[in-house]
Parts: C-alpha cells; structure tokens; sequence
C-alpha cells in the first residue's frame, strides 16, 4: 500500500519544532543580511529588529543555539554603525525575568534603581521537619 505520510495532518508536535526553527532561522537571516550592510542595518533597526534579536539572547529551552544566534547577529547589525550602537547604549532595562530554573537552585536576579542588575543566592526559608515527624 502506498504511503499516505504526505497526506496526514501535521502533528502538534511537529509544528511547534518548525515554529522554532523559524525563530531559529529568522535570527540567522537578519544577521547574515545585515553583515558589512549599513542600509539594511538600520532598516532592521528602523523596524525595531535590534528589539527582537536582543530578546533572544536568552536560554531557550526548545533551542539552545539560538542565543548564540542572537549574538552573532547583533554583531553584525552594530558593526561600523554608531547611530545603531547608540540605540542599544540607550536601552533601559524595564525588569528581570526571573528563571524557573535559577530559582529552583535558590538564585533571583533583581534591578536596582539605577538599572543595574544584581544575582543574589536566596536566604533559605524551609526548614528541615524530620524530627517532628520521627514520633508517628
């Protein structure tokens, strides 16, 4: 019987891995056009892609490379251009996101007043109750 792969609808699955390597994808072109190409440099930065790439230079989980993706990138869009240079110096961080897994090992980033970002290991809250349990 012939085979009807073709034919069957895309998995959940499936779509969300394509999803992601678009993302993937996406980064990698804008650094590849923007690469010694100051027109399409602030093009990019004109439509607010400086934003979106330094959004992805973060871990992720569905693709571990696409903040390396991300650095390179951003290389290449600020690369002999000071009018970009300066729109990054400009940016304000906003807030931290606080990573599920940094606070799992008792670590929360913070932003003080002046925009600096601190890590601090947390002050351990939960005690230990063995020995109140130990008499049941």
């Amino acid at each position: 019987k012939a085979s009807t792969a073709s034919t069957l609808p895309e998995t959940e699955s499936g779509l969300i891995k394509r999803l992601f390597m678009f993302k993937c994808s996406l980064i990698q072109i804008i650094g590849n056009i923007s690469h010694n190409n100051t027109a399409a440099q602030n093009l990019i930065r004109e439509l607010h892609g400086l934003a979106l790439v330094l959004d992805h230079m973060r871990i992720d989980d569905n693709h571990p490379f696409i903040k390396e993706y991300a650095v390179v990138a951003l290389r290449s869009l600020l690369e002999n251009n000071p009018t970009s240079q300066a729109y990054v110096s400009d940016m304000e961080a906003k807030g931290v996101v606080q990573d599920p897994k940094l606070a799992s090992a008792g670590i929360q980033a913070s932003l003080d007043s002046s925009g600096h970002i601190s890590v601090k290991r947390e002050a351990s809250t939960s005690t230990s109750s063995v020995n109140e349990n130990s008499g049941t």
